[in-house]
């Protein structure tokens, strides 16, 4: 790690808490929306568990006839960012 890096990764420490907050607040807002939706599975989160909502994920359930692109794309205009899935651990390259 770098001088530069490691400034940065501690400034960014510093606003965790208010990052860690911002991201829930966005995640509950997701989950009203899509929560309603037959078509939509929103993310589980146990009690006895916290989520840092580093990804938002989505699920289609087997009611969506139509399709994971398309759905994106309609996504898009709402939800920019997305993408068509996230990576477990173990499916990442570390060096």
């Amino acid at each position: 790690m770098t001088d530069i890096q490691a400034s940065i990764g501690l400034k960014q420490m510093e606003k965790l808490d208010f990052i860690l907050k911002r991201r829930k607040e966005l995640a509950l807002r997701y989950n009203a929306v899509f929560g309603k939706s037959e078509f939509f599975k929103i993310p589980y989160v146990p009690s006895n568990c916290s989520y840092n909502y580093q990804s938002y994920i989505l699920k289609l359930t087997n009611k969506v006839k139509k399709s994971r692109d398309r759905i994106m794309q309609e996504l898009s205009n709402f939800a920019p960012q997305n993408f068509t899935n996230t990576k477990t651990v173990k499916r990442h390259f570390a060096w």
